[in-house]
C-alpha cells in the first residue's frame, strides 16, 4: 500500500508569515500612536486596522497556495553485505582464501541451478549449509595463519622454527579443507550437466558428507586455543 502523502509548508510560506507579522506590528503601533494623539483621526485608525487584516489575509492565502504535497521519505536501502576480508598481500593464506571466494561464487550458481531442477531440496540445502560452515572455518584458520606469521616476524630467531612448523601445519589443513570444498563444487557441476528428468544426486551427497567430515575437523582445529 502506498503511504499517504504528507503536506508541509515550504520555505517561501515562512517568509510570507514573517513579512505579514512585521507589517502587522507596524500597523498596530501606528494605530496606538494615532489613538494616543490628542486629536485622533478615526479614518486613519480604521484604515490601519483594515490594512493589518488585509495583509494577514493575503499572507494566509499565499501560505495555502504554496502548501503542496510532499512525498513521504523513501525507505532506507539496505546496505550490501561486506565482503569477507582477505589476508594481507604477503600472507601465505591469501591465495587459498582467494580460491575459496571463487569456489563459493561457483557453488552458489550451481546450487541455484539445481534448486530449479528435480534435485531434492534437502540435498541442495545440506550442501549449502555444509559449504557455508566449511568456508567460515577455513577463514578462521586463515586468520590463525596470518596471526602466526606476525608472531614469526617478531619472535627471537631461536623460536621461529617451531612457529613456522605450526604455521605450515595450519596451511596444510587449509588446503585440505579447500580441496574438499572444490570437490563439492565439482560434484554440483556434474549434477547440473546430468540434465535428466530424474537426476541422481549421489555424487553431491557423498561430496557433502565428505566436506561435513572436514568441517568437523576444522571446527576442532579452529576452536583450539
Amino acid at each position: 500500500m502506498t503511504s499517504p502523502q504528507r503536506r508541509t509548508y515550504p520555505r517561501l510560506a515562512i517568509v510570507w508569515i514573517m513579512w505579514w507579522s512585521a507589517w502587522s506590528l507596524i500597523f498596530v503601533v501606528a494605530v496606538f500612536a494615532e489613538v494616543a494623539d490628542s486629536d485622533p483621526d478615526l479614518f486613519e485608525i480604521i484604515g490601519g486596522l483594515v490594512a493589518a487584516v488585509l495583509t494577514g489575509v493575503l499572507a494566509g492565502a499565499r501560505v495555502v497556495a504554496n502548501r503542496g504535497p510532499v512525498a513521504a521519505a523513501a525507505p532506507a536501502r539496505a546496505l550490501p553485505a561486506a565482503l569477507p576480508r582477505l589476508p594481507g598481500n604477503t600472507s601465505a593464506a591469501r591465495e587459498p582464501v582467494q580460491r575459496l571466494a571463487g569456489a563459493e561464487t561457483a557453488l552458489r550458481t550451481l546450487l541455484t541451478q539445481l534448486r530449479g531442477a528435480s534435485v531434492p531440496g534437502e540435498v541442495v540445502d545440506a550442501a549449502r549449509r555444509t559449504a557455508a560452515e566449511t568456508a567460515d572455518r577455513l577463514r578462521v584458520l586463515a586468520a590463525k595463519v596470518e596471526a602466526v606469521e606476525v608472531a614469526v616476524a617478531h619472535s627471537p630467531a631461536g623460536q621461529r622454527a617451531g612457529l613456522e612448523d605450526g604455521m605450515r601445519n595450519l596451511l596444510g589443513h587449509l588446503e585440505s579443507g579447500l580441496n574438499g570444498y572444490q570437490e563439492l563444487v565439482a560434484a554440483a557441476g556434474h549434477l547440473v550437466l546430468a540434465d535428466s528428468a530424474n537426476p541422481v544426486p549421489d555424487g553431491l551427497v557423498e561430496a557433502t558428507d565428505n566436506l561435513a567430515g572436514l568441517a568437523s575437523a576444522l571446527r576442532e582445529l579452529s576452536d583450539r586455543k
